[in-house]
């Protein structure tokens, strides 16, 4: 088992009645999991690795500034991120080889990185009956890394890094019964890839993960206090396309229709 004190802390400041800044720092920690510890398998190419039952945690400090605001139908956010790693948990070379001549590999807390990044959110209502939504995310990270069979880490794409994407809603509600919503997703091509990405092409395409675009249609009638009727048409264009580091495509073009009881 492993115990840690956590610190979090958030400032907020006014700027005007409409407008104010915010800061805050937070602490957080992985444990190592089941396969981390005990896993006896073949690693990469040429590799095998060895059970590892003595790994900490992992340790992260985050950093984040921002604004928040709003006035006249416009609401909006923006801040930036920083993420300290340290003691991260990744494959590293024993100096040994079994004997089928591969090099073992075991998990070793012989990381740190860092990851940063832009979050913004914007919403305009046109009407009472009418708002749109926009978000958008940039995010860059690196860390050490072992890509070989030797101890010399080289910094590198921090694995499966999400690519940038943005989203957008355009939602209408003429009565608190009923909404309509239209929305887009648009995420970019996944190409930095740490040199473990590049090698397991059972999840990410050589060269990345294909950017991709799609488009949802959702709507919504509220009966009563206890029940919902909902209905989604999903991926409209029919996209072929796969969320980066999944290992799997996801579905076409896909209905949904769903009914919420919530008794009283």
């Amino acid at each position: 088992s492993w115990n840690k004190w956590v610190f979090n802390a958030e400032f907020a400041y006014s700027i005007s009645t409409n407008l104010f800044s915010f800061a805050s720092v937070s602490q957080g920690f992985r444990a190592p999991n089941f396969s981390d510890l005990t896993r006896l398998d073949s690693a990469r190419s040429n590799e095998f690795e060895v059970p590892s039952p003595n790994l900490s945690p992992e340790d992260y400090v985050n950093y984040e500034i921002g604004l928040r605001g709003g006035e006249q139908g416009l609401s909006y956010s923006v801040s930036a991120f920083y993420t300290d790693i340290e003691d991260q948990i990744v494959l590293f070379p024993t100096g040994m080889m079994n004997e089928d001549g591969e090099f073992e590999m075991s998990k070793a807390n012989a990381s740190n990185g860092y990851v940063y990044g832009i979050e913004s959110a914007v919403k305009y209502h046109f009407t009472d009956t009418l708002s749109a939504h926009f978000n958008t995310a940039l995010i860059y990270g690196k860390s050490d890394q072992y890509p070989s069979s030797l101890a010399e880490p080289i910094e590198e794409y921090i694995s499966r890094l999400a690519p940038h994407s943005i989203q957008a809603k355009l939602n209408y509600s003429p009565s608190d019964k009923w909404f309509v919503e239209a929305e887009l997703t648009a995420v970019d091509k996944a190409d930095r890839l740490s040199s473990r990405d590049q090698g397991d092409t059972d999840r990410i395409p050589p060269g990345g993960t294909p950017g991709y675009a799609i488009i949802n249609i959702r709507a919504g009638y509220t009966v009563n206090d206890t029940l919902q009727l909902m209905a989604s048409l999903e991926n409209i264009t029919d996209k072929n396309y796969r969320i980066h580091g999944s290992g799997q495509n996801e579905a076409g073009r896909n209905l949904i229709v769903a009914l919420n009881w919530r008794p009283e």
